[in-house]
């Protein structure tokens, strides 16, 4: 009896053994086909679909599904022991008395069907074919050679030739399967051998077989005098002991189901795409897990995922819905505005400095060319109205508190500027209403909007745009993270939601987001140019971009690529959440923790390839002003990182340069600073991770995981947006920043380090928003993941 530690060792001397006197044999499971999770998981899915069933159709589920197997597969595999057989199941009779045991013998004829059916997808969903294996047989299959392969297995013969083909098998390459469950003898009695031999009329000395498991493909092979060979990959066989585990874990905390899914793609990345899982993945596919439930829960048909951050965030809600809840009719759109194009239609009565302020928060240089800038002024009629007011020019800095200075004040007042200003709100307003109009915004009672934060200030421009049409709709802004202005902008047809982060609840992971949003609106963004305006084309009002020439736009699209395989990276992780979620029946909560730590570990604790090269990308202005800032500022040295981190979009990107400690201790400092003795909200929020944007005395609201019976149809701007984002990402490939567990124990340091600051000068304290420290050790000490 030979031992390989090394698929590839054991099919080169699989080759040496081509002869037409010889027969190869080869076991299937984990030695031709591999899986990307225990086949315990496996084998959940189907319980819990059991479940599911009986939920959905209003059945009485008699019997613990688990339970339930067992007590069927001993039925059987008895009845047919008596038999003369061995121990062993029939497939078919095997499903049908599982469901009889669990739902009484009237509905085993039809269910057992989709029983069986179902666990086809589920196995087809998790496996994948031995590299060196179909090198071999690619290589070998013009030879004549006899081949068979031997499996103990329950699942039916053809169900095994399915997920043979699916992982790139030509069954004509093999003479014939052998399965236990058909034919009623196993390996591990040595008795499917034996059948084996009468069979094909073979002389065991003749046989050469091939499999991982020592006993059956081992002992018991060479007890009947075949010529055995164990193959025990030792890569394939870690993951395989680490896939154990995951199951053990899984019952230990629910929270590491989100680890586990992640491991599940991650892995199905590295074969279908040759790179892993980004942490993007898991941060948008949660927080949009979480709009899915929302919707569904307050009867909400339409969605709108504004431009630019909503293309992807789109892209991956339509694989969610069709994956998750393809009965529910949900309708996505995609919107295209922006701050700017949003703004303009309220300045229909001039310029007042309340709307003004809206312009200014978002302006880094405060001068007249800036402020204004989404006016589209004449530049000659700016300069000329500023000389008048003591204004030196347009683009002089403007002194603090300038919103009180008279110059500033006779500025915004005069007529010329206002009836300009005016003419352009006027004509904005009609074509966004009308532009409104053509996305059937207003045959909804409440309507959905989507987009990654912070302010909800496009949100409160639209409303304010439509708050006096007649058919205004509700409004409910979802968002993976909200600051404290969306408070104030809360009114009652216009509610503000956050899925991972709000700055009124300081929640040590999520909170990462809030202070540095930049990294996520750059990650997220789409690859065209903002929207300013709309147009009139052919009698249709469309949206109106910023040039390709502008020289803020030429500096995009050098980036384009980079952030749209990220993206792509992201959508892909999506589509293998949703067959993940189909094990467990997830709902958005147990992932929503481990996506937290990904948010986290991707701003605050990144690695240096990935700071190096996001932290290059310039970040720019979309109201008008076309500024563009660097988001890291470049790389320098520990003292100049000092003088300059405050003035840095994402200061974070910088200290991937130092070491840990100084990373620790920099993100410890960060966040005692923003931390607040005076901020008017609860000192502990409540434990769930999802609610209205509200201050004070006002809970997150719950959420419940309500299904309509209608069919979610993925509408043509689904393929527009996946191929503007696939085509932008071209080749290039991401530097994917993986899950690291060894920053998540760093994070946790620096959380106990700033709350123990903050304990010393009575300043509110954060709060765990995720897993138990003991099960961040325990995800530290799990193998496997990228």
């Amino acid at each position: 009896m030979k031992h390989f530690k090394s698929s590839k060792s054991a099919f080169e001397y699989a080759e040496l053994l081509v002869a037409d006197s010889v027969v190869l044999s080869f076991d299937i499971f984990d030695t031709l086909v591999h899986r990307y999770v225990s086949p315990k998981i496996v084998i959940d899915g189907l319980c819990n679909w059991l479940k599911k069933v009986a939920n959905d159709r209003s059945i009485a589920l008699l019997a613990d599904p688990w339970e339930a197997r067992h007590q069927a597969y001993v039925e059987i595999s008895a009845g047919r022991e008596s038999k003369g057989l061995d121990f062993e199941v029939d497939y078919i009779e095997f499903c049908r008395k599982w469901i009889e045991i669990c739902f009484g013998s009237s509905y085993s004829e039809h269910l057992a069907s989709e029983l069986q059916a179902t666990e086809l997808d589920l196995e087809l969903s998790v496996i994948y074919p031995n590299k060196h294996a179909l090198e071999f047989f690619n290589k070998i299959k013009d030879y004549g050679q006899k081949i068979i392969l031997v499996s103990d297995m329950y699942l039916s013969t053809s169900h095994v030739e399915n997920i043979l083909k699916c992982a790139g098998y030509d069954l004509s390459w093999f003479e014939k399967i052998y399965v236990s469950s058909d034919s009623g003898y196993l390996k591990r009695t040595g008795n499917l051998f034996k059948f084996i031999e009468k069979d094909i009329d073979f002389s065991g000395n003749y046989i050469f077989h091939f499999g991982d498991n020592e006993e059956a493909d081992g002992m018991s092979a060479k007890t009947v005098g075949w010529n055995s060979n164990i193959v025990q990959d030792k890569e394939e066989f870690e993951y395989i002991r680490d896939a154990q585990k995951d199951v053990d874990m899984n019952n230990y905390d629910p929270n590491f189901l989100g680890l586990n899914g992640y491991k599940y793609s991650n892995r199905k990345m590295i074969n279908d795409l040759g790179e892993p899982a980004s942490l993007l993945g898991p941060v948008l596919t949660s927080h949009l897990h979480k709009c899915v439930e929302h919707c569904l829960e307050h009867d909400i048909k339409k969605i709108y995922f504004l431009s630019r951050e909503g293309a992807v965030l789109k892209v991956i809600f339509d694989n969610l819905v069709k994956g998750l809840h393809p009965n529910s009719k949900i309708e996505s759109r995609y919107f295209y505005t922006s701050r700017l194009a949003s703004i303009t239609p309220n300045f229909r009565n001039g310029i007042t400095l309340k709307l003004l302020q809206n312009c200014i928060k978002n302006t880094g240089t405060y001068t007249v060319d800036k402020i204004l800038a989404p006016f589209r002024i004449h530049k000659d009629i700016l300069n000329r109205c500023c000389r008048e007011y003591g204004i030196p020019s347009i683009n002089s800095p403007l002194p603090p508190n300038f919103e009180t200075w008279d110059p500033f004040l006779n500025l915004i007042d005069d007529i010329e500027i206002n009836k300009l200003v005016t003419k352009t709100g006027i004509d904005q307003h009609e074509l966004f209403i009308e532009y409104l109009e053509d996305l059937n915004f207003f045959k909804d009672k409440k309507i959905a909007m989507v987009d990654v934060g912070w302010s909800g200030q496009i949100q409160d421009n639209i409303y304010q745009s439509i708050r006096f049409h007649g058919d205004c709709p509700e409004i409910h802004g979802i968002y993976l993270g909200c600051k404290v202005a969306a408070h104030e902008r809360q009114a009652s047809k216009s509610k503000y939601y956050w899925t991972m982060s709000d700055e009124s609840h300081m929640g040590w992971f999520g909170y990462s987001t809030i202070r540095s949003v930049f990294i996520m609106e750059t990650l997220t963004r789409a690859p065209h140019a903002t929207v300013v305006g709309y147009n009139k084309e052919h009698g249709k009002v469309v949206p109106a971009f910023k040039s390709e020439q502008e020289n803020s736009r030429k500096i995009e699209i050098e980036s384009d690529s980079l952030i749209a395989s990220y993206q792509r990276n992201a959508i892909k992780y999506s589509e293998n959440y949703v067959s993940f979620c189909k094990f467990y029946n997830l709902t958005s909560s147990a992932p929503m923790s481990f996506a937290k730590i990904c948010l986290d570990q991707m701003i605050r604790f990144p690695s240096i390839d990935f700071s190096s090269k996001i932290g290059k990308i310039d970040n720019v202005s979309d109201l008008g002003s076309n500024e563009v800032i660097n988001l890291s500022g470049g790389n320098e040295g520990f003292l100049s990182f000092i003088r300059s981190h405050k003035f840095t979009l994402w200061p974070y990107a910088k200290t991937s340069n130092f070491n840990k400690w100084v990373q620790l201790t920099y993100v410890a400092l960060k966040a005692y600073r923003c931390a607040d003795r005076n901020i008017p909200i609860p000192r502990m929020p409540s434990t769930n991770n999802f609610g209205y944007i509200i201050p004070k005395d006002k809970s997150p609201a719950k959420l419940s995981n309500i299904v309509t019976n209608e069919k979610f149809l993925v509408n043509e701007e689904y393929f527009q947006l996946l191929s503007l984002i696939n085509d932008s990402a071209k080749d290039c490939i991401s530097l994917s920043e993986s899950y690291n567990p060894s920053s998540t124990v760093l994070s946790y340091f620096s959380f106990k380090l700033t709350n123990f600051l903050c304990n010393l000068r009575r300043k509110q304290r954060y709060y765990n928003d995720t897993y138990r420290f003991k099960v961040m050790l325990k995800q530290k000490n799990s193998k496997n993941i990228s």
